[in-house]
């Protein structure tokens, strides 16, 4: 059997071309659509950027056709962006305007407005222009302005000659000055050598006296110790004695009866004068009256009876044997009348009567008893012709005792010296008024009080509580 070989086929090689060539194609419109793409976009940002520069009006200007044929540069020259013309000359006006290139247009414009509304005052009334004219009109000014810096540059000489002159002036008072202060501050040193010295001559005065001091108070201490000694024994023995002169008074005393002195009368009322509150009394010079003396008043038949008494009288005038008195009523519907009689226990025509007297008294009617009350007692007794003993004796007739002093709360034992003082007189003052009451009653002298006192002398007196 016969064996068939088939024929091998051509590559389609036109087909193979066809479709390179169409890939490619296809690929080139695809590239030259994104390139138009890219330049209808870039063109369309150029449009715009340009209409940001400036509009069509603008762009058909003069100025602006010159800024693009500057642009475009003539034969031999660099071309000149628009945007560089108009830098280089805002930079030229920036540096006219502020002086320095490198400012920014707000600077130059914040001091272009400060310029032009706060103009240089140069006698021109250039005010309100711009820059260019305020200059222009600043240099036709300028003789004005020179005339005044001439005038100032004479000022600044004169002043500048002042000046000198007062740094003459001051150099020589520095001088004087520290000359002056040179001599002070030696002087000051002498003085503190002085004061030093003085000081330490002092100090060994100090205590040179110091210690002189200490052996004199030593010396006194001793010498105060032993008078102390002395004292204690003294008042030992004043106690001792003081005891047995009460026991040995009292002893006398009681050895002789003591009868109370009875008031007797000593005158009478010799006639009245009732229109001026007169009387006439049988008293005078020669029976030892004085002008001042003051008398009790009683009826004859109730003499002596304290609360019977008519009133008091005064002497004012002083005869021989009689006197003229003024009255003073205790009571109007009991009048004195002639022929009263008249007292007074602290007077005797005949004798002294000698008085104690103790405590405190209320006389001058001060509305308290003070211990300055027990010497108006003793003048009143003085002034009737009375005699003051100073302690109780055999001759004593009668004691007025005032009202006890008063005990004070005892001091602590810090309390001052002078506090100290004070508590022990009022002590003292205590103990001898209970001392004298106790012997006079053991005695059994009279004892009067100040109300008692006061009545049977006639003597007005505001009267003490509980007296």
């Amino acid at each position: 059997m016969a064996r068939v070989v088939s024929q091998r086929s051509s590559p389609p090689y036109l087909l193979i071309i066809f479709v390179f060539l169409f890939l490619v194609a296809s690929a080139v419109a695809v590239l030259q659509y994104l390139e138009a793409e890219k330049s209808a976009k870039s063109l369309t940002e150029t449009q715009q950027t340009l209409s940001q520069l400036a509009n069509n009006r603008e762009r058909d200007t003069e100025d602006f056709k010159h800024y693009l044929s500057q642009a475009e540069g003539t034969r031999g020259a660099s071309p000149q962006t628009v945007y560089y013309q108009l830098n280089e000359q805002t930079r030229d006006l920036i540096e006219l305007i502020t002086g320095n290139r490198g400012d920014d247009v707000a600077t130059a414009k914040a001091k272009a407005e400060e310029a032009r509304a706060n103009p240089l005052d140069d006698g021109t009334g250039a005010s309100g222009y711009g820059l260019a004219v305020q200059v222009q009109r600043l240099k036709s000014g300028g003789g004005t302005l020179n005339e005044r810096i001439t005038a100032l540059d004479r000022q600044i000489v004169d002043l500048k000659k002042q000046i000198e002159g007062d740094q003459e002036q001051m150099a020589e008072l520095r001088s004087g000055f520290d000359t002056e202060r040179g001599q002070l501050q030696a002087r000051i040193s002498e003085l503190e050598d002085q004061i030093k010295q003085d000081n330490t001559a002092h100090a060994a005065q100090l205590e040179e006296v110091a210690n002189e001091y200490k052996e004199q108070v030593a010396v006194r201490d001793d010498k105060l110790t032993a008078e102390i000694a002395k004292l204690g024994e003294l008042q030992r023995k004043y106690d001792d004695l003081d005891r047995d002169y009460r026991r040995v008074l009292t002893e006398t005393n009681a050895s002789r009866e003591v009868v109370a002195k009875p008031l007797e009368p000593l005158g009478k009322v010799m006639s009245v004068d009732e229109d001026n509150d007169l009387c006439y009394i049988s008293l005078g010079r020669n029976d030892r009256v004085w002008p001042g003396f003051t008398f009790s008043v009683f009826a004859p038949e109730e003499f002596g009876e304290e609360d019977k008494q008519k009133g008091s009288l005064v002497v004012m005038n002083v005869g021989e044997r009689m006197s003229v008195c003024r009255m003073k009523l205790a009571s109007s519907g009991n009048p004195i009348l002639g022929g009263d009689l008249i007292a007074n226990f602290t007077f005797d025509p005949s004798k002294t009567l000698q008085f104690v007297v103790e405590g405190a008294f209320n006389i001058g009617g001060q509305n308290r008893a003070t211990i300055e009350g027990a010497e108006q007692v003793r003048a009143l007794i003085q002034q009737y012709g009375g005699k003051i003993s100073p302690d109780l004796d055999s001759q004593t007739d009668f004691v007025v005792m005032g009202l006890k002093p008063t005990q004070l709360p005892k001091p602590s034992p810090d309390a001052p010296p002078q506090v100290h003082r004070v508590w022990q007189d009022r002590e003292q003052a205590v103990k001898r008024y209970e001392e004298i009451e106790e012997v006079a009653k053991r005695a059994g002298i009279p004892i009067l009080n100040q109300n008692r006192f006061v009545s049977l002398i006639g003597y007005e007196a505001t009267k003490l509580q509980g007296s």
